[in-house]
């Protein structure tokens, strides 16, 4: 099994997870999906001990195309060091909403994207808890981050991770060199080894719309167009004259 292939499958048991436990934080809603931009899911480790932490990971980042579909999956991979009191040692499930064209082509770009500073994003947390942050705008919300996480792990630290595109693992699945950007605009047709993640998507996406149909509100109708007879709503210029019921009734007299 490839690296991607391999990134693939995890990213999607992590994505059933959130999407089977929508509580978690009180968090996850249709919503966010529906309306999301693309999605980055990430597995990272984390040491800590005395005033030093080390995380690492990897991931993979689809976007939506102008169809609604999504793209083929661009691996990407978090290394970074912190600084402050912590201890312990932690692995995390990240999945992370990104509600901007311009989120999702912080974390494509090729370049190193901050998680961990100034950018505008809140968290959801399971278990553990993070900031998510970076160079991308001042506009509240560009990015939403849940986090599942196992271990233990204690302090306050002011972390840094870099997001970065992993080119190797692109290259060696879809055998010659294309950039991150590439791959989520749509160039390459969605894999056999992301079949799983996708389902999900769709799964989840066809049973929230299918409740949203269920429980809209009905389309209002003028007064007349409710009591008008449906076979004078099928032929209007067959309607009847105002005066022919009684004149139909004068005439059985």
């Amino acid at each position: 099994m490839s690296r991607l292939a391999d990134l693939c499958h995890r990213s999607a048991l992590t994505l059933e997870y959130f999407l089977q436990h929508p509580d978690i934080d009180k968090g996850i809603s249709p919503s966010h999906i529906l309306n999301a931009k693309g999605l980055a899911i990430l597995q990272v480790g984390q040491l800590g001990f005395a005033h030093m932490s080390f995380r690492t990971g990897s991931g993979i980042v689809v976007a939506r195309l102008p169809d609604n579909s999504w793209s083929a999956p661009c691996a990407v991979d978090c290394t970074g060091i912190g600084m402050g009191f912590v201890l312990g040692i932690e692995s995390s499930e990240i999945l992370v909403i990104l509600n901007s064209d311009e989120a999702v082509q912080a974390f494509t770009s090729g370049g190193n994207f901050t998680i961990g500073g100034e950018l505008s994003g809140s968290l959801g947390a399971a278990g553990g808890s993070a900031s998510v942050s970076g160079a991308l705008s001042t506009n509240s919300g560009s990015i939403i981050s849940f986090a599942r996480s196992k271990g233990l792990y204690f302090g306050l630290s002011l972390e840094g991770a870099v997001i970065n595109t992993s080119h190797a693992a692109n290259q060696a699945f879809y055998g010659y060199s294309i950039d991150g950007t590439g791959i989520i605009k749509g160039l390459l047709p969605p894999p056999a080894i992301a079949a799983r993640l996708y389902e999900c998507l769709h799964t989840y996406e066809a049973l929230v719309r299918s409740k949203q149909e269920a429980i809209a509100p009905p389309v209002y109708e003028p007064a007349y167009e409710r009591f008008v007879p449906t076979a004078a709503k099928a032929n209007p210029g067959s309607d009847p004259a105002p005066n022919q019921d009684a004149d139909e009734k004068k005439s059985l007299i």
